[in-house]
């Protein structure tokens, strides 16, 4: 009988032991990147090469799909002055390397250029889809952005 003890003191030395360790290397696991940082492209279409006076917006939102009445957030957003003529138009920026990516929210990009009263002469289209711009889906972090006349 007294083998029988023993037997059981040491199993549960192993196993805690075991626990132990496996709780020690679960909190030394380097953390994922969090930043919630987007890498933008934005292009003219081939038949829009000039600006004038405008105002180029890129807007970066993030919403819980899990809550339906209510409006995303706006994490940050980039403003550009432009007056561009002749050749293609591309701008390269950062946005949203300020913000944490919570796991628990979507991502989305807008960006449209204002004419000096206000008013949208062109929107940016993902990759020219006309579809909502989700960004930092699967660890993708680059974007591109096609501006088309409205």
């Amino acid at each position: 009988m007294e083998w029988r003890k023993q037997l059981k003191m040491r199993f549960f030395k192993i196993i805690t032991l075991l626990l132990v360790f496996l709780i020690g290397c679960s909190n030394s696991t380097p953390p994922l990147n969090k930043s919630a940082t987007v890498n933008v492209t934005v292009k003219s279409s081939s038949s829009q090469n000039s600006f004038k006076n405008e105002t180029l917006k890129i807007k970066l939102y993030g919403y819980n799909p899990m809550i339906a009445d209510k409006s995303a957030t706006l994490i940050q957003e980039i403003t550009k002055d432009l007056s561009h003529s002749s050749k293609p138009f591309i701008y390269k920026t950062k946005i949203g390397n300020k913000a944490h990516k919570e796991e628990k929210l979507k991502y989305y990009l807008t960006v449209y250029v204002v004419d000096q009263q206000g008013k949208r002469t062109y929107y940016g289209y993902k990759n020219g889809k006309r579809e909502l711009a989700k960004v930092l889906e699967d660890g993708n972090k680059e974007v591109l952005m096609i501006l088309e006349s409205l």
